[in-house]
């Protein structure tokens, strides 16, 4: 009682807090991504598509019956990439059918230089992307990393499955399996200035 006590007060004092989060582990370990900063937990799953072309995804709940995905796509300098569909299909034990989310845009955040500020890139459903290494310059990368999200107005089910739309790289169809997540519940922690 006295250690626990301990560690309450010190964690206030030291500006710390725990939080509860929901977030969704890929039941696939293989190519499972885990990685804390500051106390805060993010959960990855990724794969390479093609060369350096790859994926990463990553899903999350929360207390008012929602769940969001986050999905990174990075593109090899020269490489083309288009989606045979911008959508997302969920599927779970707990649905009655299968959730689709239409995807709205993907954004390349290019970095400023020279003096000049950064901005994003938006590619629109349709369009292909195409690598350019809009950052390499900096130093940062010889790939560009797209990114976009989705919500769906759902409570967040313990099993849950995501299809990702067929990728087409350099002219080549690369489908991925759907993808088996798992709800976890953590404590991350928070920090306050004092």
């Amino acid at each position: 009682m006295r250690a626990t006590l301990f560690i309450l007060i010190t964690m206030l004092l030291a500006g710390c807090f725990p939080s509860k989060a929901w977030l969704y582990r890929s039941v696939n370990e293989e190519g499972r991504y885990e990685e804390r900063y500051k106390g805060s937990l993010n959960v990855s799953y990724g794969e390479k598509l093609d060369g350096k072309t790859s994926f990463s995804i990553n899903a999350a709940g929360n207390l008012e019956g929602k769940f969001g995905v986050s999905l990174q796509l990075n593109v090899e300098k020269g490489s083309e990439v288009k989606l045979d569909l911008w959508e997302l299909t969920f599927s779970s034990p707990e649905f009655e059918n299968d959730i689709i989310t239409p995807l709205q845009k993907m954004s390349l955040s290019v970095y400023g230089r020279d003096g000049n500020p950064g901005y994003y890139k938006y590619i629109h459903p349709g369009e292909s992307i195409v690598g350019s290494a809009e950052n390499e310059t900096l130093g940062l990368s010889p790939t560009d990393a797209y990114l976009t999200s989705a919500t769906v107005s759902q409570k967040s089910p313990a099993r849950l499955f995501i299809k990702l739309p067929v990728f087409i790289v350099n002219g080549k169809r690369i489908s991925v399996p759907p993808i088996e997540f798992e709800l976890v519940e953590i404590y991350n922690y928070g920090y306050s200035l004092q």
